[in-house]
């Protein structure tokens, strides 16, 4: 459907096709074949002409402008003042539709990193995100803790200066850089806090790969210490 700038007497409404058939302004006289569904309106409204100029840019009309009167005759420069008009009109709404998209885009991009934040910040695991050179973009609020480091520390800095954990550790970061399927480092696996002190922890790396290329590597610390307890 079509937005139609009208008077009373044209419908709000008008069936896209109107567009391609009045795709260059045009002025319509009665006598004259009514080749769109606009001009059977002005027919039927017993109007003495009717004018119409496309708003939008060729091939990416969205609405048209419209003029018409039951009496008198057009002017001999009515399109040309109703194009400057258009023109104008398409350019503001134009502009509107941009910003509108825009704050829509927002939303969403907003939204989606809320979502990310809960889901980092609630997680029962620690999660570091490590990026093609193994240099961390990203740790969540229980990585911080469990390792005793802030994220302003830690942001940037290689991989084997934070996870300081078992010799079979670095070969599998090594490996998922690779894009080599997800590994599971547990058994006897100790991580070294900030502070010298370890704790036993299982290690999950999973590769993130898109299309053949490695976006990035998502490791996944759980503390045992709790469950060393139990089984002593």
């Amino acid at each position: 459907e079509v937005f139609l700038e009208s008077a009373r007497c044209f419908p709000e409404y008008l069936p896209s096709s109107d567009l391609i058939r009045l795709s260059s302004p045009e002025t319509w006289l009665p006598g004259k074949r009514t080749a769109a569904e606009l001009h059977r309106v002005a027919r039927a409204a017993n109007l003495a002409y009717l004018a119409s100029v496309p708003l939008g840019q060729p091939r990416a009309w969205f609405g048209l402008l419209v003029i018409g009167d039951q009496a008198g005759q057009p002017s001999k420069i009515i399109l040309e003042v109703m194009e400057i008009v258009a023109s104008a009109i398409s350019n503001v709404m134009q502009y509107f539709i941009l910003v509108t998209n825009l704050r829509r885009i927002n939303a969403q991009s907003e939204n989606k990193l809320l979502i990310r934040q809960a889901i980092a910040e609630n997680v029962r695991e620690g999660i570091l995100i490590l990026d093609s050179e193994l240099r961390v973009v990203e740790i969540n609020p229980l990585c911080e803790e469990m390792l005793g480091y802030t994220r302003l520390e830690v942001l940037g800095q290689l991989a084997e200066n934070i996870l300081i954990g078992s010799a079979n550790l670095q070969p599998a970061l090594e490996d998922a850089r690779l894009g080599n399927p997800a590994l599971s480092i547990g058994q006897d696996n100790q991580l070294h806090r900030r502070d010298g002190g370890a704790f036993p922890a299982q290690v999950q790396i999973h590769p993130v790969m898109k299309d053949g290329k490695l976006m990035a590597v998502l490791v996944f610390v759980t503390d045992e210490s709790e469950h060393e307890k139990i089984k002593t």
